[in-house]
């Protein structure tokens, strides 16, 4: 089969974008958070050099380069299959931009997400059991969301952490929740910001083992 002129631009346009992503931004991320990423295996006293403000910095930060890091080469996958005329699904749909921690689960590492909604989160019943045993499912599923990354304590905590979120904002939509949500830009704003601020919390946990990550957290709201 020829090259189609389509493709040929499409994936050539996403291989770009998946270098500039990944070399690029998320190198610059990475700077800025591997002093960060250091503390990894340190003892808690080696947190008595940060300020609050620095650890909100790299961060951040962190989340920006992780996000970079893997839509870049998710991007350049795509880019490289459309040059053989394959189309691939996005894995990736600007989950920075999300609105509540539902929202961010639709567009980040969609692959694996639906991989386990479809193959862990129905087969365990879904929502179709209940309002107790669908927040169950949904913590079950989430925890192998964290262990996926490494047979760890504080992965599993990841996943019990977005679980309890989810389950959260399931409860927030359908029974706290009075009408639809506001379409102001001031109400759109702080759901973004708080979303923002609740994904980023979590890498903390995702980083560090349980003790240094209560620790750090300490330090980020200056109860220390």
């Amino acid at each position: 089969k020829p090259l189609d002129a389509e493709d040929l631009r499409e994936g050539v346009f996403r291989i770009l974008e998946g270098l500039f992503k990944k070399l690029l931004l998320g190198s610059m991320f990475y700077h800025f958070t591997k002093p960060f990423l250091l503390l990894q295996g340190a003892t808690v006293h080696r947190l008595d050099e940060w300020q609050a403000w620095q650890l909100w910095c790299c961060l951040v930060a962190y989340y920006l380069y992780l996000y970079c890091d893997f839509a870049g080469y998710s991007d350049i996958a795509i880019g490289v299959s459309r040059l053989f005329g394959y189309k691939i699904m996005e894995n990736f749909r600007w989950p920075l931009l999300a609105t509540n921690v539902a929202d961010y689960w639709r567009r980040w590492h969609i692959s694996l997400t639906g991989w386990i909604r479809d193959y862990v989160y129905y087969p365990l019943g879904g929502n179709r059991r209940g309002r107790r045993r669908a927040s169950w499912n949904t913590i079950a599923a989430m925890v192998l969301v964290g262990v996926w990354h490494g047979m760890s304590v504080h992965y599993a905590l990841f996943g019990v952490y977005h679980g309890v979120l989810l389950n959260l904002y399931r409860n927030y939509r359908k029974h706290w929740r009075k009408g639809p949500p506001s379409t102001s830009k001031a109400a759109k704003f702080a759901a973004w910001l708080g979303t923002f601020i609740l994904i980023d919390l979590g890498f903390v946990l995702f980083l560090f083992k349980p003790r240094l990550a209560l620790e750090i957290y300490l330090r980020l709201f200056m109860l220390h």
